[in-house]
């Protein structure tokens, strides 16, 4: 009998992946000027041939202004077309599901990337080194970035792709406008929950007509605070999660540090918060879920919770072929840290495994 992890899963736009093992989007810095390079394409190349059902791109940025960090894959572009569509060749010919991930890093967007001072929904100051203090954008620029989006979107469906996710998580621009301790404007874009949430809920219902019912649609969202940003409470964003499920998101990614975590608001006593948003959905939005899964009887025990899919960071990594590993044979699965001649035999360039020497990652 095939294990519920390698049984195929369908969103509610119709579109089937072959299994429910997601590659989550990882930073990795290989495609300097945000052109598809051969080493990002050979690290979403390995994982696709090694089975894995969903490979979601790094962050990409919607707009030059966007970029949060040297390397990161561009979608701002009709130049960037040709690398989405071998991305969608690569989909094609593994029977996997790519799916390019759009992003704006709002405050921070560093000046010495961009070349122009960050942006937020608001002017603010947190503890942090080389914080620079954001600029609130103005009603006018909140449209413009909306469209942006849009016109990623519709070029990665132009391109072939199956679908497209929006990054709403970890403390970037959308959460940025999520939080009150961020978002301390007082038009309709700031103070209330439907005020906060505009701006989300907008580039999603945009973006939804834009590519059409029968393309994928996901956002990911941290269901609590982040590590820089906090004011994210998880009744809120449930009800953010509603909202977005009846504007047709087809899935929601939950960014989790620990998948089976409890909520930071109800503490231990509490279920886990994926119970928590699996019960405030409807079964016919996807729920894909990260955090610390390594073997296959963590991905059983995260399904079992209630989500749909799991997405894999730290063990996809080590593991390219994971969703093909023998579950018996405990022998077959890699931990972290690796060498970097282990790295890159795994599909790796130096510049991402300079990158994952900061996570002792490396050995």
């Amino acid at each position: 009998m095939t294990s519920v992890i390698l049984q195929p899963f369908t969103f509610r736009c119709g579109v089937t992946a072959k299994n429910r093992v997601t590659l989550a989007p990882l930073t990795n810095l290989q495609s300097p000027g945000g052109y598809l390079s051969p080493e990002e394409y050979l690290w979403l190349a390995t994982r696709a041939r090694g089975g894995f059902g969903i490979v979601t791109s790094c962050a990409s940025n919607v707009m030059e202004s966007a970029q949060a960090w040297e390397g990161e894959l561009g979608i701002f572009s009709d130049e960037h077309k040709e690398g989405l569509a071998k991305l969608a060749c690569l989909g094609e010919d593994e029977r996997c599901l790519v799916i390019p991930q759009l992003f704006h890093g709002g405050f921070r967007c560093p000046r010495r990337i961009t070349g122009v001072q960050p942006v937020s929904a608001s002017e603010f100051q947190i503890t942090k080194p080389d914080f620079e203090i954001p600029r609130a954008l103005s009603e006018e620029e909140i449209f413009d970035i909306k469209s942006h989006f849009v016109a990623a979107a519709q070029r990665a469906i132009d391109a072939g792709l199956p679908g497209v996710e929006i990054h709403g998580a970890n403390g970037y621009l959308f959460t940025q406008f999520l939080s009150p301790e961020t978002n301390r404007r007082n038009d309709k874009w700031g103070g209330s929950l439907e005020n906060r949430a505009r701006f989300l809920l907008e580039v999603t219902r945009e973006i939804r007509t834009a590519i059409g019912p029968e393309k994928i649609l996901g956002i990911r969202i941290s269901p609590e605070n982040t590590k820089l940003i906090g004011g994210i409470d998880i009744d809120e964003m449930k009800q953010v999660a509603c909202e977005l499920n009846s504007l047709g998101a087809d899935y929601i990614s939950l960014s989790l540090w620990d998948a089976r975590k409890r909520t930071d608001k109800y503490g231990e006593g509490g279920v886990s918060v994926v119970e928590q948003f699996r019960k405030a959905l409807p079964s016919k939005i996807a729920l894909i879920v990260s955090g610390k899964i390594w073997t296959h009887a963590d991905a059983r025990q995260v399904l079992e919770l209630g989500a749909d899919s799991v997405a894999l960071g730290a063990a996809a990594i080590a593991n390219p072929s994971w969703p093909h590993l023998n579950e018996d044979d405990p022998t077959e699965l890699k931990r972290l840290p690796l060498t970097r001649a282990e790295l890159h035999k795994r599909g790796l360039s130096d510049r991402f495994i300079d990158y994952l020497e900061r996570w002792s990652f490396v050995s």
